[in-house]
């Protein structure tokens, strides 16, 4: 019993409980990308051009740099923590501003700016730096609270119309939603954002009934997403109805070569596809213990700064999670990308920013 204990008491240890958890799904992530890569170089014919193993070849360098970088982040005080998300918020908000005065269209969406031949999603980017911010000022005084919502709410407003022009529905949503559970957790001490994130809610909901009843064509597109009436979603269901416990089959592996988007949006789906449903559960449980080991410093903080960076950290990683399981259960479409595990540089490296920024604010607050 006493080792038990102690296996306990260190698994629940809030830094490690992290770091096992994000190492865990990153190695996962990097054996998925070498064995299910070529199947998504093969789909699009870029193998003679690039050879199978384009996509872990660039994937590879992301983790490197997202451990190093979660590593270094972790070290922060609460006041670098701060500077940090300054300087990543403000380039942040000008790429984002780059989309919408020079738009560079990839499949019909200007949510990248290319930089060096480096494609990077600066509404992804703007996450970190985003719950940072929030944290900080619902974390205030009431005397600075009229601030706090004018501040907020611009914020919040300049990024979600700047995802609604790319178009990037996905993140619009992540935004409003991410702006409204943490306006919700700050009801008490800062009404006016509470109130604030409600009334933005209500007013994308109306524009969406109103375009759903007007405009036939949206209310296409939106009986799509939430039916999730398509090709990948459906070849998505058919490799895991069709997988193994363990490893694949022929059925399994047909799916996964005809699976658009298998190493983002249906990363989970094409994981049981080709490895079985023990190596998509074991995915699901590790994602469990990432939010167990957030939701722990949540508890744990010493000042509302701390407790609301983790709860936001916490809130966007439910999101994000929510969002991605109900796609790959073929409940609604939309581009939601996993934590981790999925190809995208600028979200891994965004992730284990915020990983990081929770760690230390744990740290310096125990």
């Amino acid at each position: 019993m006493h080792f038990f204990q102690k296996l306990k008491n260190w698994l629940m240890t809030n830094n490690r409980l992290l770091w096992i958890s994000v190492i865990s799904l990153m190695v996962i992530g990097l054996v998925s990308m070498y064995f299910i890569g070529p199947y998504a170089v093969a789909k699009y014919g870029m193998t003679e051009s690039y050879g199978p193993n384009l996509v872990f070849n660039k994937y590879f360098p992301y983790i490197i740099v997202g451990v190093l970088l979660m590593l270094g982040c972790s070290r922060l005080s609460p006041k670098w923590v701060l500077r940090t998300s300054w300087v990543l918020g403000i380039i942040s908000l000008v790429l984002m501003l780059m989309t919408v005065v020079m738009p560079h269209t990839i499949h019909g969406s200007a949510r990248y700016v290319i930089l060096g031949g480096i494609p990077i999603d600066p509404f992804v980017m703007m996450l970190p730096a985003y719950v940072v911010w929030m944290a900080h000022w619902l974390g205030k005084d009431k005397k600075d609270q009229t601030w706090v919502t004018v501040g907020a709410t611009i914020l919040t407003m300049f990024i979600v119309c700047a995802a609604f022009m790319a178009p990037y529905m996905f993140m619009a949503q992540v935004y409003l939603l991410l702006f409204l559970f943490m306006g919700i957790a700050a009801r008490k001490t800062s009404p006016g954002v509470f109130h604030t994130s409600i009334i933005m809610l209500a007013v994308f909901i109306a524009f969406m009934v109103l375009g759903f009843v007007m405009m036939p064509h949206v209310q296409y597109r939106m009986l799509g997403i939430l039916h999730g009436t398509n090709y990948a979603s459906a070849m998505s269901m058919e490799a895991i109805k069709n997988s193994a416990l363990i490893g694949s089959t022929t059925e399994s592996l047909s799916a996964l070569s005809k699976m658009p988007d298998s190493i983002t949006v249906f990363i989970l789906s094409s994981i049981v596809a080709k490895f079985g449903i023990l190596l998509g559960v074991t995915v699901a449980v590790l994602m469990g213990f990432l939010g167990m080991g957030i939701g722990a410093t949540v508890s744990g903080a010493k000042d509302q700064f701390a407790k609301f960076l983790s709860l936001g950290v916490f809130e966007a990683f439910g999101i994000f999670v929510l969002l991605a399981m109900l796609v790959s259960l073929n409940f609604i479409l939309i581009a939601a990308h996993w934590p981790i595990i999925g190809f995208g540089g600028t979200m891994t490296l965004s992730w284990c920013t915020m990983f990081g920024f929770v760690i230390a604010m744990n740290k310096n607050n125990k």
